[in-house]
């Protein structure tokens, strides 16, 4: 062991530096792009600005919580969670509304949205939970405890509305089974389960403007044909489990039955979430799909973050020096579509190597 070794606290000595120089250079680069986003409107200086303060507090609470000791977040775990959905229950009551969605607190220049803090939060109240029950991974019970957990924060962001925010507690959730070793049974049937609710309102909204039967059996506003739907789903099912059988392929009754009454649910929920949808939320889909249907309307952000995201090409424009948004074609360029400024000014081969820096 050298004398540095022996000089240097154990804490230094084991700290991941490399973890940290990611984080400063990625710190610096958003720096420079919110810049570069915002000197068009005249307010470069005084975002970056608050995006420093932000940053500071942001290492003031990451060298506070590299301080201690992750043994024993399972004491305060809970305290945590109740926190959590005590600010998401708070917000809908004293927050303010910004783009439809009642999620910000404000005071002044200083907003915060709990929806933000909300998944890091669940983040470590399922790996408490699960670490602390791991032993009984292959029991169907300790999936649903961890998703009633994930249901209390998605319930009440729903409610402000924002159905983007609920949408990362899926992989968060998938992750963490998969990383705990759950039957690969469990995990493929929440994978039908979900896509089946997310197919059907976007499956629905695509098929919108033609007025067959499968639409409405879709929307569940036609009786028989909603009942067809589903039973013929099923009974397909059942056909080809006892055609295997026929071959000699052994496949316990239960996984096909528990595939059906999946899809089921899955259909039923898929019905319920379509009604739900308001009519903005619907031109989010469509344009999803297909950007080039309302292109001067919903699709418009899309399609100019596709434009300025081509032509940086691979080596991109040069810093400050994009015309997307030089011009103002890009909206919410600070925001939402600060990746198409990176892109445009950075270019592919620079737009990798900070995605590379994201992920090491």
């Amino acid at each position: 062991m050298g004398i540095n070794q022996l000089m240097l606290p154990r804490g230094v000595r084991h700290f991941d530096w490399l973890l940290l120089g990611f984080i400063f250079g990625l710190t610096a680069i958003g720096y420079g792009m919110v810049y570069s986003a915002t000197l068009p409107l005249g307010i470069a200086d005084r975002l970056v600005m608050k995006q420093v303060v932000a940053g500071i507090i942001g290492l003031m609470g990451f060298c506070l919580l590299a301080s201690v000791n992750y043994q024993q977040f399972p004491r305060w775990v809970w305290w945590f969670y109740g926190g959590s959905l005590g600010l998401l229950g708070a917000v809908l009551v004293a927050g303010v509304r910004i783009h439809r969605t009642k999620g910000w607190f404000a005071w002044g220049p200083v907003s915060f949205q709990p929806a933000e803090l909300a998944p890091v939060v669940m983040v470590v109240v399922l790996a408490v939970h699960l670490d602390r029950f791991w032993q009984t991974r292959h029991r169907v019970m300790l999936l649903w405890q961890s998703a009633l957990l994930v249901l209390g924060h998605v319930a009440l962001i729903l409610l402000q509305p924002d159905v983007s925010g609920c949408l990362v507690y899926f992989p968060i959730l998938l992750t963490l089974w998969f990383c705990m070793g759950a039957n690969g049974w469990y995990l493929f049937s929440v994978l039908i389960y979900v896509g089946t609710v997310l197919g059907i309102p976007l499956a629905v909204t695509l098929l919108e403007p033609s007025n067959s039967v499968w639409l409405k059996a879709l929307q569940g506003t036609a009786r028989w044909p909603t009942v067809a739907l589903g039973g013929g789903v099923c009974a397909m099912i059942l056909l080809g489990w006892w055609v295997l059988t026929r071959w000699r392929v052994r496949i316990p009754a239960v996984y096909p039955l528990s595939l059906c009454g999946i899809l089921l649910a899955g259909y039923c929920s898929g019905i319920v979430v379509q009604r739900a949808l308001k009519e903005y939320q619907r031109e989010r889909l469509i344009v999803f799909a297909n950007p080039d249907a309302d292109p001067l309307g919903a699709g418009y952000n899309l399609l100019q973050a596709k434009i300025a995201i081509g032509s940086g090409r691979l080596l991109g424009r040069g810093y400050l020096a994009g015309t997307q948004s030089r011009l103002g074609f890009l909206p919410a360029q600070h925001t939402d579509f600060i990746f198409a400024v990176l892109a445009e000014e950075m270019g592919f081969f620079r737009t990798i190597g900070i995605l590379a820096l994201i992920g090491g």
